[in-house]
């Protein structure tokens, strides 16, 4: 740099270049420049390519450049294909979007290849195309590394969600691949000699890599002398791994599908002990081994691709065809090994056997027809008499054309594919002459589409025809004549039957084989349907996506499952046809006493249906019984020794099918009796040093019980012990006393119920001290079944009583297949149950109109949705049970049990639903602020999220808000004493951590040690709250300096803070906002008085007052008339007469003229009436004739006329003859009447009902009259209805409606309840706070600013001086320019004026 010479090119345009050797490769980090010395020759700007052979350049490209791959279209159809130029092993890839745009990839999908040709999807461990996250934004960088290394040359990158636009910067990472091969003909092998090094381990694992093209073969097989083997073999395309360590039971996995593909597999085997992991392409299985043994003990010799001989273990029989590479047990690389042993001349241990270091390419090419329009047309020998065409084929279509050949002479022959069955069609120009209908051969019984090579073969000659699949040839002879043509179609052209999807190879026709890549394009259609040299097929159902057993078929672009005898429904068997519980069924229909069925208490989850007993009670409970081996009474005899009589229970259910039914009923029991006959039990009395029982029986947990049923844990007694009322005061069990007289059949019994859930179901019974055959002892023990009473689930409800109060669950995790069950009742016709959202996708269930239940969710940029409709109202505020799922293939939507309709989902790729914001319940969220829309009001309960039940009730009682809160942060404050917290005497502490090791003694000792004082606490809750990671909330009462640890229930969710805090707050739980416990509307008050109806709104209510004789909000307000001497009201039946025996009569009125008619009804037909009047006395009076005789009441004791309200009851019942009388709030009064039994005490044809007066008197009642009611009839509501009914109307002076002085009843107004403001991340609370106040600074000191310049203004402007001076101007020279012009245009005189003037 420092001389003055400089290279000059000898023109200077843009394709001048210098190049620069720098003899070996060299890692260069910069690079220097500079202009020619003393002069203004200099280069401005340039680029820089580098390569590493002088000939290929790679032009450099700055990091974090602004160029990105973006497609013309951004379709799913769109990929990105790297050429690596040989195999790499790739470790990890990044991406980046297109910088300064919101152009970019957030989810893609990788496939790799070695050819270009043969793609495989890189899949996760569940068989499922692995979608790789992708970018948040245009310009950060996503790293993802693969947990298994890709070995490929090919990368092909399909972007399956964006952002905008399709745009990507990619880079991959990783290293040169170095293969150590070995090639396996089908009748080489690897011999590993382990007699001087045998293995004998607990853990090993082994890892290698293979291809193939034949469907079966001994890849590893290895057996020692104690019985312990290992053979991983190929069968059926498929690897099968058996295993057995020695105790004669062999253990298989299987996985991997299609693996002829010649095609890189990636396998890896590891061991611990027991547990197996088996993995092929990242799909893996896990399993356990059976038997004892946990180490393998391999003492003879490993083979490698194939054995000498048959072996234990094997069940193929021929030898590995293929080529295997990089394979490793342990850390040890077999193939390098030996490598280097041959290649030094001591293989030692090593022997191989038609073996050599390469992988050649096998001299067969695979075609696959990728529709049904795609064929092969090939020539063949044409005018001949016979023909011959052989071909392999593998496909998973039931329907197919295979093979098809037109004769010269009339007439073809067609081999095709029919329901799985391979046929073939003959027609011959003798058939055609003699119209006899084709010939169809059907001679193979077996489906040839199960996705397997079968090989095939058509021979034809004159009167023979020969069809061999598989190596089994059937023949057929029959008259034929015909000459061949030359053309032969194969895999469709022709139609029908439809064209043949999968993939053939060793296609021949007439003996001549040609490679497909050979093939010419005359001889195929069409180019984008068929591809050489690969079989691209996928199995769809390895692994089985049909869940709970359901059997997979599939085709080749979907699978179908078969969810027969299952107790599961759906796309993929994942719906439990099972209810949940005997209450679930109870819900769902009606019941007798008892039912036979099987519950599914999981629903949808791993738990299988099992068999149970429901019993339905008057009361209401709903027992569940679970029956077992021994349901009858067992005599027990001939057993001396304590506990030698052993009997297992097994029940109708497995161990985990009966603990998640014990964990979700309420309680649960079971009866266990024992009667014996000079038998002991317990062996009682005795302390726990000398408890030697005879007989006990075993939990659940296999744990030896202590005390016998009806008595308590740890007891050593019987119920008779507990109670103090066994035979013998002096022992605690019946069956202990000692030898009394018996009588033959006389037995004494102890049992009881054992009600402790923990320790439920019993296991097994153990029983002694029963002697022998021939002496007296004798037992009889029954036990009953587990009966469990209640269901949680159906308990856990809750109220949202708020339009807009949600319950946040964590979020869930649809993935690829998910559901949620629930049940819910509402009044509100539209609104949102449930929401949650990701980036792009979101689930959401609405009730829109009332009648119709909408799940919509989006999977990427489709939205998606499914109804249903039902035919009542779902805002009907019953119970209405909902099912969502969605799968694979599906959205399934399920109403009530039956009204169900699904929509089919977009069969590639399958897309896993990505939510990571909260579940809410209640609402639907729709921004950032958490702000809601289409609130629920109404209740929830049930809930389960793929089968796991959800406790809502725990949601309900968290606190939103606490009023104060006391902390003592253990890093901070740990030396701190003077703790402000006392000075409460009621709170909680809270205690929250996410160490829950190093927290379990600090916690002891710190908090509970320094706070509390030396007291008693339950260590247990304390312990349990830690490992199940839950809020440990207690209450801390002091009282006389003493401290009292009480659970606490209700607590809000605790302190955020990862580390050890521990809180104390005030005692002021109010539980969730907007959400209640249990189902509790506004009705539950019975707020509407005087009998209204009231509808439910659950945040309002409203009184339906139309069968009361009442109006206003809660039907208190009264509707009366004020009456005169000559105002009357009438009511007329119009020929709707009423005869009535039962009826019931409502009058109030008040008065101070004590006479008159108050109200009568009375029948011109039957002459029959019914009088209420207030006598001259002021007396009540009843009068009525029913046609039986006049009979007159006369309430007593109480005057009517004093102006005050009285409210009067009449009715009848015991078919007319009791007349029941009440007067406001007084005691109820009963007049019976003796009615002979001809007589008729029905008031018949009932025509007219006056208020007031009838129409023969001149003088009616004089005061206010409410209330009236006649069974359903309210003539004063009707009456002053707006366009009311003709049949009611006042007579005489026109009369008003009027209150009659009653007040209308109110009720107190509810607590308001405060919305809680949404939360806030502490972090980024304090970052925004520090922001706020950066801001806060600046817009202060602007004020300030502004304030100065302001305050200037205004002290300029108030120190102006003003004063005021003498003119002796002219008067009108004011304007003048000048002097002269002034003195022109002055007035005559000068006058002298005052002028101001302002100096600033």
């Amino acid at each position: 740099m420092e001389g003055v010479n400089a290279w000059t090119a000898q023109e200077n345009d843009f394709d001048q270049q210098l190049i620069i050797d720098l003899g070996t490769t060299k890692n260069v980090t910069r690079i220097w420049t500079q202009g020619r010395a003393g002069s203004n020759e200099f280069v401005e700007e340039y680029r820089i390519s580098y390569g590493s052979n002088g000939l290929d350049y790679v032009q450099y490209k700055e990091a974090g450049g602004t160029s990105a791959w973006t497609p013309l279209e951004s379709t799913y159809y769109q990929h990105l294909t790297v050429n690596l130029t040989k195999r790499k092993e790739l470790r990890a890839i990044a991406i980046r979007g297109r910088y300064g745009s919101n152009d970019y990839v957030t989810e893609y999908v990788l496939q790799y290849s070695d050819d270009g040709e043969s793609w495989r999807t890189y899949s996760s461990q569940k068989g499922d195309a692995q979608m790789f996250e992708g970018n948040s934004d245009g310009n950060s960088i996503n790293k993802n590394e693969f947990e298994v290394p890709i070995i490929a040359q090919y990368i092909r990158i399909n972007p399956m969600r964006w952002r905008d636009k399709i745009s990507m910067r990619v880079e991959l990472y990783g290293c040169d691949y170095a293969a150590d091969t070995v090639y396996f003909n089908g009748s080489s092998l690897l011999k590993l000699d382990l007699l001087r090094d045998p293995i004998s381990a607990s853990r090993e694992t082994m890892r290698f890599r293979f291809k193939t093209s034949t469907a079966s073969g001994v890849l590893i097989y290895s057996r020692g002398t104690q019985g312990d083997y290992l053979a991983l073999q190929l069968r059926d395309n498929r690897l099968l791994l058996n295993i057995d360590l020695g105790s004669g039971i062999a253990t298989s996995l299987s996985v991997g599908s299609l693996l002829d593909d010649n095609i890189w597999h990636d396998v890896a085997i590891s061991r611990n002990r027991r547990d197996i992991v088996f993995s092929v392409d990242r799909v893996i299985v896990q399993g356990r081994i059976k038997g004892e043994f946990s180490r393998l003990n391999l003492n003879r010799a490993i083979y490698i691709g194939g054995v000498p001989n048959f072996q234990e273990g094997l069940v193929v029989n021929q030898n590995f065809t293929g080529c295997i590479e990089n394979m490793y047990l342990n850390a040890t690389s077999v193939i390098q090994e030996l490598k280097q042993g041959y290649e030094i001349g001591e293989p030692l241990k090593f022997q191989k056997i038609n073996t050599f270091f390469s992988c050649p390419e096998p001299p067969i090419a695979p075609i696959t027809f990728l529709k049904e329009g795609s064929y092969a047309k090939l020539r063949g020998y044409s005018d001949g008499n016979t023909l011959n065409v052989s071909l392999e084929f593998r496909t998973y279509e039931t329907h197919g054309l295979l093979i098809y050949h037109k004769f010269k002479t009339e007439g073809h022959v067609k081999v095709f594919l029919e329901e799985g069955r391979v046929k073939v069609e003959l027609y011959t120009k003798d058939m055609i002459k003699d119209s006899s209908p084709k010939i169809k051969l059907d001679n193979y019984a077996e489906q040839f589409n199960d996705g397997r090579w079968h090989p095939l073969m058509l021979t034809m000659a004159p009167d023979s025809l020969t069809l061999s699949i598989d190596y089994r040839p059937v023949k057929t002879i029959k008259k034929l004549k015909f000459l061949t043509g030359g053309t032969y179609y194969i895999a469709g052209g022709i139609t029908p039957p439809r064209g043949f999807i999968g993939c053939m190879r060793r296609i021949a026709v007439d003996g001549n084989y040609r490679l497909p890549s050979d093939w010419k394009k005359e001889d195929y259609c069409c180019p984008n349907e068929v591809v050489f040299d690969a079989c691209q097929m996928i199995d769809r159902c390895n692994p089985n996506p049909c869940e709970h057993g359901g059997l997979c078929t599939q085709t080749s672009n979907e699978f179908i499952c078969n969810c027969h005898g299952t107790g599961y429904a759906g796309a993929v068997c994942h719906t439990s046809i099972h209810p949940l519980s005997c209450t679930a069924y109870k819900n769902a229909q009606s019941v007798s006493r008892s039912a036979e069925i099987s519950i599914d208490v999981d629903g949808s989850g791993s738990l299988d249906a099992f068999p149970v007993t429901c019993e339905f009670y008057s009361d209401g409970r709903i027992i569940t019984a679970v029956q077992h081996s021994v349901s009858s009474s067992t005599t027990v005899d001939g057993y001396q020794e304590p506990g030698s009589f052993r009997q297992d229970i097994t029940y109708d259910a497995s161990r985990a099918q009966l603990e998640a039914l014990l964990n979700r009923s309420h309680t649960c029991t079971q009866h266990l009796e024992y009667a014996c006959k000079h038998s002991r039990l317990l062996n009682s009395p005795s302390d726990e040093a000398s408890f030697h029982p005879f007989a006990w029986w075993v939990s659940r947990e296999g744990q030896r019980m202590d005390y016998w049923a009806g008595a308590q844990p740890g007891s050593r007694m019987c119920q008779c012990g507990v109670l103090g009322s066994c035979t013998d005061p002096t022992k605690w069990c019946n069956c202990d006393a000692e030898y009394n007289p018996l009588k033959p059949d006389e037995y004494q019994s102890d049992g009881g119920e054992i009600m402790e859930k923990e320790f439920l179901p019993v296991k097994q019974v153990r029983f002694g001290d029963t002697g022998s055959h021939l002496d007296e002892k004798e037992g009889r023990y029954t036990l009953g079944p587990l009966l469990c009473e209640g269901d949680d689930l159906f308990s856990s409800v809750v109220t949202f009583r708020i339009s807009g109060a949600v319950i946040r669950l964590p979020p869930f995790d649809f993935g690829h297949s998910g559901d949620i069950y629930f049940e819910f009742k509402t009044t509100k016709e539209n609104a949102v149950l449930f929401h949650a959202e990701g980036i792009q996708d979101f689930i959401k269930l609405s009730i829109i109109g009332g009648d119709q239940l909408q799940f919509q969710f989006q999977v990427g940029d489709t939205p998606l949705g499914v109804s249903v409709e039902t035919s009542g109202r779902l805002a009907d505020n019953k119970w209405h049970s909902v099912s969502i799922e969605r799968n694979r293939k599906e959205a399934r939507l399920v109403v009530d049990g039956a009204l169900k309709n699904e929509i089919r989902t977009s069969k590639d790729p399958i897309r896993a639903l990505q939510i990571n914001s909260d579940l809410i319940l209640g609402a639907a969220i729709l921004d950032k602020e958490q702000s809601t829309s289409d609130g629920f009001l109404g209740c929830m309960r049930a809930l389960l999220l793929n089968g796991r039940p959800i406790d809502l009730r725990a949601y309900a009682r968290r606190v939103n808000k606490e009023e104060k809160v006391y902390g003592v942060n253990e890093r901070t404050n740990a030396n701190k004493k003077d703790y402000e917290w006392w000075n409460f005497s009621v709170m909680s502490i809270i205690v929250r951590s996410a160490k829950r090791d190093s927290l379990k003694d600090k916690l002891k000792a710190e908090i509970f040690g320094r706070f509390l004082g030396k007291q008693n606490f339950s260590w247990n809750m304390v312990k349990k709250a830690l490992n199940d990671s839950e809020t440990l909330c207690m209450n801390v009462i002091r009282s006389n300096n003493e401290c009292l640890l009480n659970e606490e229930n209700h607590v809000k969710e605790c302190w955020k803070n990862d580390f050890e805090s521990v809180f104390a707050c005030e005692d002021t739980v109010s539980g969730l906002y907007g959400i209640s416990e249990g189902c509790h509307g506004k009705c539950s008050s019975n707020p509407c008085l005087n009998n209204g109806t009231c509808l439910e709104g659950y945040d309002s209510y409203t009184c339906d007052c139309r069968w009361t004789s009442f109006k206003g909000p809660i039907c208190a307000d009264e509707i009366g008339v004020n009456l005169r001497p000559n105002s009357s009201i009438k009511y007329d039946f119009q020929g709707s007469w009423r005869s009535t025996i039962a009826e019931k009569i409502r009058v109030g009125f008040t008065t101070i003229n004590p006479q008159g008619f108050l109200l009568g009804f009375s029948s011109q037909i039957s002459g029959e009436y019914l009088t209420i009047m207030v006598s001259n006395s002021g007396h009540l009076r009843v009068v009525f004739d029913f046609g039986f005789e006049r009979q007159e009441i006369i309430f007593p004791g109480k005057h009517f006329g004093l102006g005050q309200y009285h409210d009067l009851r009449l009715s009848r019942k015991d078919s007319g003859a009791t007349m029941v009388l009440q007067v406001d709030n007084q005691e109820i009064k009963e007049y019976h009447f003796n009615i002979k039994e001809s007589a008729d005490a029905q008031f018949n044809n009932i025509q007219y009902m006056y208020i007031g007066r009838n129409e023969s008197m001149k003088e009616g009642f004089v005061g206010c009259v409410s209330r009236v009611e006649f069974d359903d009839i309210y003539p004063l509501k009707l009456l002053f209805q707006q366009d009311g009914p003709s049949n009611v109307r006042s007579i005489g002076d026109i009369v008003y409606e009027d209150f009659c002085g009653v007040e209308p009843v109110t009720h107190p107004p509810e607590p308001v309840e405060a919305r809680p403001a949404p939360p806030v991340d502490l972090v980024t609370g304090e970052n925004l706070h520090r922001t706020d106040e950066a801001i806060l600074g600046t817009m202060l000191v602007i004020i300030f600013i502004v304030l100065v310049v302001v305050a200037m203004v205004v002290v300029r402007a108030l120190s102006r001086h003003k004063g005021e001076y003498l003119t002796q101007e002219e008067r009108g020279a004011d304007g003048a320019p000048d002097p002269d012009t002034a003195a022109l245009a002055a007035a005559t005189g000068p006058r002298v004026t005052k002028r101001r003037e302002f100096f600033i």
